[in-house]
């Protein structure tokens, strides 16, 4: 493994420069996104994700990777992995955490056995950061990007509601998510 201090994603990596990532990242949101609708565009664009979560950011770069740019895929896949390891070892939690371990899960290898920890990682630190917390009517304070993060924090938990639920029904595992006001 690469140094886990020093890990940095694809850009700031030199694996690629800011305009191949937007490029890659309209094809994500042209191609992927609409198979896992986990994302939002008015949300979820390169400056947003890379700031917040380098993970994020590196997991999404190498779903395109896999898809748009396989000469770039197994360097960005190596790096995603060495940042699950460091999340794991570090105990990062929040959302855009959530939704890499997701992601690592999407567009994995056949040989890839690792979906159900993953996904189960996910599923507890939905729990644990209270995303599953639903908001019936929407705050007079709120302001619209707090809006937008809201219903970002929602919809991981209800995808990753689907996906354990999913899960569960293919493996015959009792699902890890329990019914709750959100869903």
């Amino acid at each position: 493994l690469l140094g886990l201090q020093s890990l940095q994603d694809p850009i700031a990596a030199g694996i690629m420069d800011e305009r191949r990532a937007e490029i890659l990242f309209d094809l994500f949101f042209l191609r992927l996104n609409p198979f896992i609708n986990l994302f939002d565009p008015a949300l979820h664009n390169v400056n947003y994700i890379r700031s917040r979560c380098p993970f994020l950011f590196t997991t999404i770069i190498m779903a395109c990777c896999k898809f748009f740019a396989e000469e770039l895929y197994k360097h960005v896949q190596q790096l995603a992995n060495e940042f699950a390891v460091k999340a794991f070892a570090e105990g990062w939690k929040r959302v855009e955490v959530c939704q890499a371990f997701a992601c690592l899960t999407y567009w994995r290898d056949p040989d890839d056995n690792r979906t159900w920890t993953y996904i189960g990682y996910a599923c507890r630190m939905a729990v644990e950061l209270g995303l599953n917390r639903y908001v019936e009517k929407r705050p007079p304070e709120e302001t619209d990007l707090q809006l937008l993060e809201r219903r970002n924090r929602e919809r991981t938990y209800l995808v990753l509601f689907v996906h354990d639920r999913s899960l569960s029904t293919q493996t015959g595992r009792q699902w890890m998510l329990p019914d709750c006001e959100l869903v």
